[in-house]
């Protein structure tokens, strides 16, 4: 997970990143947060958890939430 977010950042690629582990270091995910990590989920999480940050960091999940 942290290793294609580092990959996606040095390619130039900002696309909106959700990280989810049940082993992360704080130092793995405070390095992830520099490299513009968008959440991060720590096994075991709710879904609606996870449904509460795709809403929050991709706009279309958002807006598709609302027309339902």
């Amino acid at each position: 997970g942290i290793e294609l977010l580092f990959a996606l950042r040095f390619k130039g690629l900002d696309t909106p990143f959700i990280l989810m582990s049940g082993h992360a270091t704080p130092q793995e995910v405070a390095s992830a947060q520099g490299a513009r990590l968008s959440a991060f989920l720590s096994k075991p999480f709710a879904p609606q958890d996870l449904v509460r940050e795709l809403q929050r960091v991709c706009p279309a999940v958002q807006r598709a939430a609302n027309e339902h």
